[in-house]
């Protein structure tokens, strides 16, 4: 330290860093198709919802097959139901997830992060305007992105801009309407 209280460390250069995400807005696109068919059983009180969708997105290069199932079972025709409903969805990752600051394209191919959920639920409806419903559920993510840096979080001196797809979490609840 100097008499003045400040340390004397010599000049100290921090680079500037600029970070414009590189995927240009309209230069890409997000495509998708889906096909949907309700069927009865047994006088109308069960009805199954069996459907596809199918989602590309042209920068990652990234498409899917989506299935969805749900069935409702009504025990009072058109008042009180069971609901079960399973689906896969997946989602594209924000823009700034793919982004890198040297342009080079690292995380173009990033996977495109896969959702499974699975819902039961109760309804009734006590009059016009006026409903019940009981729902629990059950959701289990994984392709979820993380950056190599996290990974290696206990090497201070490691420096990626990658990312991997990785990552898993679940989530579940009670919605009650």
């Amino acid at each position: 330290m100097d008499g003045n209280g400040i340390f004397e460390t010599g000049p100290i250069v921090v680079p500037k860093v600029n970070l414009i995400y590189n995927v240009p807005s309209f230069k890409y696109s997000k495509s998708y198709a889906f096909i949907n068919d309700k069927i009865k059983f047994i006088s109308n009180r069960l009805l199954l919802n069996i459907g596809a969708r199918y989602d590309y997105f042209s920068y990652s290069k990234a498409g899917n097959v989506s299935p969805r199932f749900s069935a409702t079972y009504f025990l009072t025709p058109n008042i009180t139901s069971i609901n079960f409903a399973w689906g896969i969805y997946y989602q594209t990752q924000p823009y700034p997830v793919y982004a890198d600051r040297y342009y080079s394209g690292i995380n173009r191919n990033l996977l495109n992060t896969k959702a499974i959920h699975y819902v039961l639920g109760f309804e009734h409806i006590f009059d016009k305007g006026l409903k019940l419903n009981f729902e629990g559920y059950y959701k289990t993510y994984s392709n979820i992105p993380y950056g190599k840096e996290f990974i290696h979080f206990d090497d201070r001196t490691f420096r990626s801009e990658q990312k991997v797809n990785i990552g898993k979490m679940y989530a579940y609840g009670l919605d009650f309407v």
